[in-house]
């Protein structure tokens, strides 16, 4: 376990290392993981088969939903651009229509809410395989959830982010599981 927290050192989101340091097993740290960001972070390093990969994008697209059916204004069009990003990552080729959704949804929601395209671009980005593998789609975790906290926090400070976040980490506990070639935990 310290090997794999020295050599992942410069890419971990904040506060990951610390508190994974009181594990002996990455196991053990996945299981007991409380927060959102940090059990997609190492769902997403972890995974090495396509099941383990769909199951992160679909929990990064999960995210962004989320935030999104929170804003106090319906988003149709950022909405429009998950669901085509949802089925993106289960066909592995986009619709008729992702890029007029982009497109649409940069031009309308750019002034009012400056996050959301930025959020569902995030979270359309993961949903690429490419994009969700390794260190590098790790890394792309933590781009999403500086999007998370940036749209929560312009529409509602500190309350609405703690609040999301929470929920989410209950979401994500649920939606990923530990991946297959892990060792299990003991006893």
């Amino acid at each position: 376990m310290e090997q794999w927290l020295d050599e992942l050192d410069g890419c971990l989101p904040g506060g990951l290392l610390e508190w994974s340091r009181g594990f002996d097993t990455l196991a053990q740290a996945f299981v007991e993981c409380p927060h959102a960001e940090w059990r997609l972070w190492l769902a997403t390093y972890l995974a090495t088969t396509d099941e383990e990969h769909l199951c992160c994008a679909r929990a990064a697209l999960h995210v962004a939903h989320t935030v999104v059916a929170r804003l106090p204004a319906p988003q149709p069009l950022a909405t429009h651009a998950l669901e085509l990003a949802e089925r993106w990552a289960v066909t592995r080729s986009r619709d008729e229509g992702y890029e007029e959704a982009m497109q649409a949804l940069d031009e309308s929601c750019g002034a009012s809410v400056p996050s959301v395209p930025d959020l569902v671009r995030s979270a359309m980005w993961f949903a690429d395989f490419e994009a969700c593998v390794g260190v590098d789609g790790a890394c792309n975790v933590t781009d999403l959830f500086v999007d998370v906290r940036a749209l929560a926090r312009s529409l509602g400070g500190a309350t609405l982010e703690e609040s999301l976040l929470r929920v989410l980490a209950e979401d994500l506990r649920t939606m990923l599981p530990l991946p297959r070639h892990v060792r299990p935990v003991d006893g």
